[in-house]
């Protein structure tokens, strides 16, 4: 396995790396992006919507808003805010609302994603 595991998905150095652990995803993505210099930046794979949201709120977008892990918060006997989300529904409105030419969800619901960004075919 060429990517480094994280606690929502794998990161790798460049798309050759993710294409050798993931090769149908990395032809489904070249099928609909243009190769580009962003084959050489960083490749972020979620292995569900779910795993994707879950980064989100946790170290992504919402995590400056929130400004603290959800996860992890002391709710001092109130429920918790984490496990009450509805992960893979807000997985699914993330990929939705996403700037395509930075995130891409395979046939499988699977996310690709690159801070570079990639020109859509």
């Amino acid at each position: 396995m060429n990517g480094t595991t994280t606690d929502y998905g794998l990161i790798f150095d460049d798309f050759q790396d993710f294409a050798e652990d993931f090769p149908n995803q990395a032809k489904e993505l070249l099928d609909n992006v243009e190769e580009g210099d962003w084959q050489n930046d960083a490749i972020y794979y979620y292995a569900s919507p779910d795993d994707y949201a879950d980064y989100q709120v946790r170290e992504g977008w919402y995590a400056s808003i929130v400004n603290c892990d959800l996860a992890v918060v002391d709710y001092h006997g109130a429920p918790s805010l984490y496990d009450a989300i509805d992960f893979d529904e807000l997985g699914q409105d993330l990929i939705d609302l996403a700037d395509r030419t930075c995130v891409f969800a395979t046939s499988k619901n699977e996310v690709i994603e690159t801070d570079f960004g990639w020109k859509i075919k």
